[in-house]
Order: structure tokens, then C-alpha cells, then sequence
């Protein structure tokens, strides 16, 4: 099965495009105040982001594919320039009309890692 490509332009302003980064890390505190941290299994670095989408004749397929990526991967090209595998948070695409026929979406997006190329 080949994965889709997210291929629309996503706006940068006002904090939308921000990538963030979590790392899985494990840790233990023992009696004495030591703590021992380790990071949990390959690929300890995910990111996520906010995406926003604002146009007048695009928004509908922008609006659809995130709608139909919630639990479907997609590669994604975000501003640091790496390249990703991606799925939609659940509950968190939106879209709002702001004016002259203009809509924008929005959606946070979160990294998930896969073997397929």
C-alpha cells in the first residue's frame, strides 16, 4: 500500500507550523536521590505540529485528507525540512470560514514511524 503525500501549503504565522519534539524517556529515582534516565525503545524522538491551511478553492481537499488521515499515515515535509510519517490527532481538525469565501483549516498532526519506504 503506498502511502499519500501531504502536498498542500501550510502557513507559518502566528505559531501555526511549530515543530515540537518529545522524547520517550524512562526514569527511576532511587532512596539516595539518584536518578537513572533511559530512553525507551528506537525512534525516542516525535514530533508534532500544528498545521494551518487558509484558501478559497483548496480547503475543501486540505479539509478532506485530514479527515481521512486520523488513523492513516501520510508523509509530511515540515518546516525543519525532514521529512515524515504523520496521522491526524483525533478530534483536532478544524475549519473555520474567515471571510471573501476564504476558509482555513487546522489540524495537529503527530509523528509515527513506520517500515514501509
Amino acid at each position: 500500500m503506498k502511502i499519500e503525500t501531504f502536498k498542500w501549503c501550510v502557513q507559518i504565522q502566528g505559531g501555526a507550523g511549530q515543530v515540537s519534539a518529545s522524547n520517550n524517556m524512562r526514569s527511576a529515582q532511587f532512596g539516595n536521590g539518584f536518578i537513572q534516565s533511559a530512553s525507551s525503545g528506537f525512534n525516542t524522538r516525535r514530533r508534532s505540529l500544528d498545521l494551518i491551511h487558509g484558501s478559497r478553492k483548496e480547503w475543501r481537499s486540505v479539509y478532506d485528507f485530514l479527515n481521512a488521515h486520523v488513523v492513516k499515515p501520510f508523509i509530511l515535509t515540515p518546516p525543519d525540512g525532514v521529512p515524515g510519517v504523520f496521522i491526524v490527532s483525533p478530534d483536532s481538525v478544524t475549519l473555520k470560514p474567515v471571510g471573501g469565501g476564504v476558509f482555513e483549516v487546522k489540524a495537529t498532526v503527530e509523528e509515527r514511524f513506520s517500515s514501509a519506504q
